[in-house]
């Protein structure tokens, strides 16, 4: 019956914004785009987008698209994109689940996955086709096999063979998803477990079966390690070491910065709903941090967020892997139905300071996007409203779990109509849908002046050329029948171009919209040549 409801949560949460929310520049089109090139050509080893190479990521966020694709037979739709991202999300839920059982008991078990399932940046990037939701299935994984380690280490004796075996493949699928992620969690958590626990290293060694695990990782990782190295002349690693994790050591990748403790101050919002119960959880997990099962999440959660708060790029996602423990440890608290104290009440206030934000934020958006308040943004401020009510007087009668209950019964609905209803109907941040709607009626080839996201190509194919001024000119010169997507900054750049190429344009359609990448409001023109 748990399952079932998990299930039931996580299909509200996810499916609405997995199949109604367009590609989101522009990091998801990359990916999307990369895994279509790959159905095109057949090539399952290299990655390219359009003809550049993309060595920032190993294959295996690509390689599940592609097979999603495979399987839904619908490359055009960004929904069959998403779908290893949904699956990934709901499959961390689970594991959330078996570890709360494992380690607390059924109902702790069941009451974090709820909160996970919920959670804002969970649902997110459950929506999203990129690594994120995949790789916190796999150090999900990880971190079951790890527990079932680090229990038969404290009772002294030999872990189950198939536990150690599925520590190591999962460990493997998180390298394949994003690289040195997945053993950046795993080492730093093994080190705070190993830190004064008064076991000997090379215990802890033998549990691990090494030279098996060894094996295992092997062949998961190294048949496309291999091939690839071979494929690029060993490019890709000098690639995704100099061009992507070497910048976010040393800088704040693509304008990504962020000072120490930005997380911190992110978690409110990343973690809702359990904000509720958070700040009260964590300083009582700490005065019984003894306990194996605490000191297992704490190991997980306390290195891990340190080592990304120190790090000079910032991106919220990137925090994810621990939030299963922090969920585990909000669970165990809300059901240990303490009596409230000056964190709790705290906690208490930011809940609902986010809550009335929810309720106001489709409102809102639609007022400064210039759009009228759609039905799905007054469902949104009635529902987060009142779930403000209900929660507030569940506090005051001192009935914690109930609260936390009806907290995660208004993610359940608020996160959905939020990614499902309000997002969508905010038509100016869809600039790329729009130009696909004007180029769908044209049957020539299209290009872009100043407007170079991603989205572009992958709505319109891989042919789309991404140009400046002058090439756009003579793009329109070369072909009768093209249409051109020109930015209102480089309108004029174009229009001097085109007169010495000596073609005349015409507009064909125009329309304004909020360009999310750049923070501003712009004006795109889609233009073609005037017939002499």
């Amino acid at each position: 019956m748990l399952l079932v409801l998990l299930l039931a949560y996580t299909l509200l949460a996810f499916v609405p914004g997995v199949g109604s929310v367009p590609p989101i520049d522009r990091d998801e089109p990359r990916y999307t785009q990369a895994s279509k090139q790959m159905l095109e050509s057949g090539d399952y080893v290299d990655i390219r987008f359009q003809d550049e190479p993309r060595y920032k990521k190993p294959i295996g966020i690509y390689w599940l698209q592609a097979l999603a694709v495979g399987v839904t037979g619908d490359p055009g739709s960004i929904r069959s994109y998403r779908i290893p991202s949904f699956v990934g999300a709901w499959l961390a839920v689970l594991l959330t689940f078996e570890l709360g059982r494992r380690m607390f008991d059924p109902a702790t078990g069941f009451l974090a996955a709820s909160l996970l399932a919920t959670s804002v940046l969970v649902a997110v990037e459950a929506t999203l086709a990129t690594t994120d939701a995949a790789l916190l299935a796999s150090i999900t994984a990880a971190a079951l096999g790890l527990w079932s380690i680090y229990a038969a280490v404290g009772a002294a004796r030999t872990p189950p063979f198939l536990e150690v075996t599925g520590f190591w493949i999962a460990l493997g699928a998180g390298i394949l998803l994003k690289g040195p992620v997945a053993p950046a969690v795993v080492l730093l958590t093994v080190a705070a477990l190993a830190f004064r626990s008064g076991i000997a290293p090379a215990q802890w060694l033998r549990a691990f079966r090494p030279a098996w695990g060894l094996v295992v990782l092997a062949l998961v990782v190294a048949p496309w390690g291999v091939a690839i190295a071979l494929e690029s002349g060993g490019a890709f690693y000098l690639e995704a070491f100099r061009g992507d994790l070497l910048p976010k050591l040393l800088g704040g990748q693509e304008s990504h910065g962020g000072p120490p403790g930005t997380y911190l101050a992110l978690a409110p919002v990343t973690l809702f709903p359990a904000t509720l119960v958070l700040l009260p959880a964590l300083a009582t997990v700490w005065r019984s941090r003894e306990r194996r099962a605490e000191r297992f999440c704490l190991a997980w959660i306390a290195p891990t967020w340190a080592l990304f708060e120190c790090l000079p790029t910032k991106l919220p996602h990137y925090v994810l892997p621990v939030f299963p423990p922090l969920v585990l440890l909000a669970a165990r608290y809300a059901l240990a139905s303490p009596e409230a104290g000056p964190l709790a009440r705290i906690s208490h206030r930011i809940w609902i300071a986010i809550a009335l934000a929810v309720a106001a934020s489709g409102v809102a958006a639609s007022l400064l996007l210039r759009v009228t308040p759609g039905v799905s943004a007054w469902i949104l401020a009635a529902a987060a409203g009142a779930a403000v009510v209900i929660v507030t007087r569940e506090l005051r009668a001192g009935r914690l779990p109930r609260a936390a209950a009806w907290a995660i019964a208004a993610s359940a609905v608020t996160v959905p109509v939020l990614l499902g209803g309000v997002l969508p109907g905010l038509e100016p941040l869809w600039l790329t849908e729009r130009a696909a709607g004007v180029a769908a009626a044209s049957p020539g080839p299209f290009a872009a002046v100043g407007y170079h996201e991603p989205s572009l190509v992958l709505r319109l194919g891989t042919d789309t050329r991404l140009i400046g001024p002058d090439e756009g000119a003579r793009f329109l010169a070369r072909h009768e029948d093209a249409l051109l997507l020109v930015a209102d900054r480089e309108r004029a750049a174009v229009e001097e171009a085109a007169r010495a190429t000596g073609i005349s344009l015409r507009e064909r359609a125009a329309f304004e919209g909020f360009h999310y990448t750049k923070g501003r409001w712009i004006r795109l023109a889609v233009v073609e040549r005037k017939a002499r």
